[in-house]
């Protein structure tokens, strides 16, 4: 019965992000970026019981509780990728009802699929694998602050003007394009800083309390959109470091809820806002971005593979053949424009670039990432890796699985997580006490335990 209750909360609260998603995109955002090719929605019953199915999925694929790290990308999944194809799977125009269907049963297929790898991964290192490491956690922030002074002098010495004017921030993308060129190693320590040290320093800002760490990777993101124009920096800033509150409080068992209930108070905010006003800035700014936009970029993905996958493209897929990117292959067919960079998940951007083979090897890829810090948190009671777990986890929502991990420094985050050891001075016990407790319990209650057996 509890369990069905939880699920019947999960269905209400994503049936009311969706329906609220689809207001806003009716009554706002659909009119004014038309331009963009953001179609009017069809509302029939077909419609509407593909959208209940959808909404129902969502609540089965989304954990109710982050016992683990890979949890965090059930969660992430589920809210940023999966849920946005409930209501905007039909704003590209050009996917039919029966496409909605697939694009539904393709995401349904590869968290599946990346259950199943984790559980298997993570007992083979469970059983075979010792990691060694070097250093304390309370050093973690050093190597952090010296990666964002290093972003601070790539973009000072870039050359880019910035401003803080909302008007002219796609300006400052598109300028920031020539004076950060792809492949070039002051742009990958300037993404690197930005999109993976800045919002990971803020989750551990609120997880330690550490406020100072919080300004600093504040600051950091609001130069960057002075700088290039980057709203999307200041959210990620914000939402880790409500993540990180929120943990150090209930070790997480209560975040994807709490997320959930965040994303509707703030569609709710943004519906009150129109409704009030005629115009919603929220709406504009930030649903259109992250919700919107998503939706409809897996429509033109689906679309296209659909249309034209047979044979070899369906196994290797067809963007790798012509020498670009699936993201900018994919702006350049439905745009016109080939300087569009049409991003999508890591999934259907795995499928357009190599077919099924890159979208195995990428689940095969995010797995092993998973099972990895699933090791380091029940195995060496690292919980600041939960943190890494849902950065990583939303970046995957944008971005090519390899480009996520090397470009934004995930891979270089978890490398320096595996050198660190847990001061278990800071939970009040000595590391023989520690060791003879065992592997953390899989609902993060190790700390809580550790100072109740010390205490008795």
């Amino acid at each position: 019965m509890v369990i069905i209750n939880r699920f019947f909360k999960r269905y209400l609260l994503i049936s009311g992000i969706s329906l609220m998603i689809y207001l806003l995109y009716v009554y706002q955002i659909q009119p004014r970026n038309a331009y963009m090719k953001m179609e009017p929605l069809d509302t029939g019953f077909p419609e509407i019981c593909l959208w209940l199915i959808w909404n129902c999925i969502t609540a089965l694929l989304m954990p109710s509780r982050l016992e683990k790290p890979s949890d965090c990308f059930l969660m992430t999944y589920s809210l940023f990728v999966v849920l946005c194809g409930a209501s905007m799977w039909g704003a590209s125009g050009i996917l039919d009802i029966s496409g909605g269907i697939v694009l539904l049963v393709f995401f349904t297929i590869s968290l599946l699929l990346y259950r199943i790898l984790v559980i298997v991964l993570e007992n083979f290192l469970i059983t075979n694998v010792r990691m060694i490491y070097f250093l304390r956690t309370s050093s973690y922030a050093f190597p952090l602050l010296i990666l964002l002074l290093i972003g601070v002098a790539v973009g000072a010495l870039s050359g880019q003007s910035g401003g803080f004017d909302l008007a002219s921030s796609y300006v400052r993308r598109i300028s920031g394009r020539a004076h950060f060129p792809t492949g070039a190693l002051t742009t990958y320590l300037f993404v690197m800083a930005l999109n993976g040290v800045a919002p990971f320093m803020a989750f551990l800002a609120t997880f330690r309390r550490k406020p100072a760490l919080l300004i600093i990777s504040i600051l950091f993101s609001v130069y960057a959109y002075w700088l290039i124009g980057t709203k999307a920096p200041v959210l990620m800033v914000g939402l880790l470091a409500f993540v990180g509150m929120i943990f150090r409080r209930s070790d997480g068992a209560k975040i994807p809820m709490r997320v959930a209930m965040l994303i509707f108070a703030l569609l709710a905010f943004a519906l009150a806002e129109f409704f009030t006003t005629g115009y919603s800035y929220i709406s504009d700014y930030f649903i259109r971005r992250a919700f919107s936009v998503v939706g409809q970029l897996q429509a033109v993905y689906a679309s296209y593979i659909l249309q034209f996958f047979q044979g070899a493209e369906l196994l290797l897929g067809s963007a790798s053949a012509s020498g670009q990117s699936a993201s900018l292959f994919l702006g350049n067919w439905y745009y016109g424009n080939e300087s569009t960079n049409a991003n999508t998940n890591t999934l259907l951007y795995s499928m357009l670039q190599q077919g099924l083979v890159g979208w195995f090897v990428a689940i095969c890829f995010i797995s092993v990432v998973f099972s990895l810090m699933n090791y380091l948190y029940t195995q060496r009671r690292t919980r600041e890796v939960m943190g890494l777990a849902f950065l990583y986890a939303l970046l995957l929502a944008e971005q090519a699985y390899s480009t996520a991990f090397l470009s934004s420094g995930i891979g270089l985050l978890l490398v320096l997580m595996t050198l660190f050891k847990l001061d278990f001075r800071r939970f009040g016990v000595n590391r023989e006490t520690a060791e003879l407790q065992g592997p953390i319990a899989s609902d993060g209650s190790s700390a809580a335990s550790l100072k109740t057996a010390i205490k008795g």
